[in-house]
């Protein structure tokens, strides 16, 4: 049967639940009459046991809504299709164990009533529970007190969110602050009605990080301010704003943290754009959408785990990059720092296209701290040099370098033979490697008289020292390039290199002139030299062509060149053995 309460009052004090009691309801209609209230009088529905709504619905009208009072334990339970419907759930303490359960049907809190003022929905206490597996709460028509929506303390332990949808649907001008310590599954904020925005603040007095599990949506005329207190937003599933929707991060970090596919549809706007951006995914991809062309970053982009999908779109970002994931899609991600940048990670991330186009005045403003690979185009828009350090940067088969590489204009390596240096997988006849080391632009061109019968990979390292293995030393460029390869089958072609030299490099006076200079490759494997003539040499251009007989079968070798006449440094190397066990010392076996 349907119940009409004509008053929430009991001799002056609120309608009680008592502590060893249940007020259950499974399909009656329970409401109260009351209208009208001022705000004075006891007028309240006060929980020291349980109420549970099934189904049918409870309805506090214009009282002052429910009252869990932290002196016991109270409990509200709303599950299949039952219906809550109040003006406030408030607690009396931050000290008891209130808790509050659904697991489906659907909570009303609406403002209307009784003004006690405070949070809409507190749960204050530390020791409070809060386990939500289903259905929906919804905010309406307002609040009571500016900035104060949802407060919600709970220690780690005493949650459950595996599901729900939290819809806020309150009027134009709302501040609705929001105060967790536990995520919530889905979360909804619209504009009921009036002028202006919607907007949810969030608020850092318990924690610095607020997490939507699943997801995100703002719809028209709402605001999602996270940047007045500085709390950090972690969202599992897809972040939607919508058109006329704002988004204010501040200097706070935004993460797609999800383990399924996710979407950033960006219709609406972000202020300023996100300061820091994390995607951190054990599976699935995290995809942009919207009608936004540009996802600005203004400080670092983190690709811990995981893979972001582009779309087609810009991801422009001021800041550092870390990549140990993957980057895909046919847009780009582009480093517009005005400061220096930096790109590191696990030494396993992948970019599809990556740009840089940093203003900053050094020479070098973009840096490698780790291992990456590019499988798609590098740009290099800038006149800036691109320092890999000792990291290797790979190239995938049809990876190009967009931009006209020079002086000011190459990937740098720190100039040792251990370097990891550029790599390049082949799918074409020829590619040219734009590397230096300092500030010496010394680019090294490789050239596939027909198609190999395998394509491989190769890699070119520059060495800023003469070759440790020359038999004389001061006759050579102390300059070398070190050159590797791996899974190409020749067939019937042939190889040709040719590497570009600094004059800074030459060493020349006396009896070492560098019109003699002559091409020079050391084989680390037979530890000999093979050199041809100084016609192979340009040195208007300082190239150096190893080609012919001598040099085209192999790519792998160290490249440098000298002057052979008349003392040549590329004459027989002596090798010193060290025994293992027993033999004599010229055998290599031992």
């Amino acid at each position: 049967s349907n119940i009409s309460i004509p008053s929430l009052t009991e001799g002056g004090i609120d309608f009680g639940i008592p502590e060893t009691s249940s007020l259950w309801i499974n399909g009656a209609t329970v409401s109260t009459t009351i209208i009208g209230l001022n705000g004075t009088g006891y007028q309240a529905l006060s929980v020291f046991g349980q109420i549970r709504i099934s189904a049918g619905s409870m309805s506090s009208g214009d009282a002052a809504g429910l009252v869990c009072w932290s002196s016991n334990s109270p409990e509200i339970i709303v599950e299949g299709t039952g219906i809550l419907d109040v003006s406030q759930i408030w607690t009396t303490a931050a000290i008891g164990i209130e808790t509050y359960i659904q697991t489906g049907g659907t909570t009303n809190i609406r403002a209307n009533g009784e003004v006690h003022g405070g949070p809409m929905f507190q749960f204050n206490s530390s020791n409070s529970v809060v386990n939500i597996s289903g259905g929906t709460i919804n905010f309406l028509n307002g609040i009571f007190t500016a900035g104060q929506g949802i407060d919600i303390q709970c220690a780690p332990g005493n949650f459950s969110i595996t599901g729900g949808v939290i819809n806020i649907n309150e009027p134009g001008g709302t501040d609705f602050g929001i105060n967790s310590t536990i995520p919530f599954f889905n979360l909804a904020v619209s504009r009921q009605s009036g002028g202006g925005n919607n907007t949810i603040t969030l608020l850092n007095t318990s924690a610095t990080t607020i997490s939507i599990l699943n997801n995100l949506t703002l719809n028209a005329n709402t605001l999602l301010n996270a940047n007045t207190n500085t709390v950090n937003l972690a969202v599992g599933g897809d972040f939607n704003i919508s058109n006329s929707a704002t988004y204010t991060p501040g200097n706070t970090t935004t993460s797609l943290n999800g383990s399924g596919a996710q979407l950033l549809t960006l219709d609406g706007t972000i202020t300023t754009g996100l300061y820091n951006f994390t995607i951190v995914k054990s599976a699935g991809v995290a995809s942009l959408a919207g009608t936004s062309i540009t996802l600005a970053i203004r400080n670092n982009l983190s690709i811990n785990s995981g893979t972001i999908a582009d779309a087609g779109k810009t991801i422009d970002v001021k800041g550092n990059v870390i990549n140990s994931g993957t980057h895909s899609g046919a847009g780009k991600i582009s480093l517009t720092g005005t400061n220096t940048q930096t790109i590191g990670g696990n030494g396993a991330g992948v970019f599809q296209n990556l740009e840089l186009n940093n203003s900053n005045g050094a020479a070098a403003p973009v840096s490698l701290l780790s291992g990456q690979t590019i499988l798609g185009a590098l740009t290099l828009t800038s006149n800036k040099i691109f320092d890999l350090g000792s990291n290797n940067l790979f190239l995938g088969s049809v990876s190009t370098i967009v931009g006209t590489p020079g002086n000011n204009r190459f990937i740098r390596t720190s100039g040792f033979r251990s370097d990891g240096g550029l790599s390049k997988t082949f799918s074409t006849n020829s590619f040219t490697f734009p590397v230096g080391t300092g500030a010496e632009y010394t680019p090294g061109t490789i050239i596939f008289s027909a198609t190999p019968t395998a394509y491989g990979t190769i890699t070119v390292r520059p060495v800023a020292n003469e070759h440790p293995n020359v038999t004389v030393t001061g006759r050579s460029l102390t300059y070398y390039w070190r050159t590797t390869s791996s899974g190409f089958t020749l067939g019937a072609a042939t190889v040709s290199q040719n590497y570009v030299y600094a004059q800074t490099d030459v060493v020349s006076g006396g009896n070492v002139s560098e019109a003699q200079y002559v091409p020079a490759r050391y084989n680390a494997t037979a530890l000999t030299w093979a050199n041809t003539t100084a016609a192979d040499i340009n040195t208007g251009t300082n190239a150096i062509t190893f080609q012919g007989a001598t040099f085209n079968t192999l790519i792998d070798g160290d490249y440098t060149a000298g002057d052979n006449n008349p003392t040549n440094p590329f004459g027989t190397v002596i090798v010193y053995y060290s025994r293992v066990n027993t033999g004599n010392w010229e055998t290599a076996a031992t």
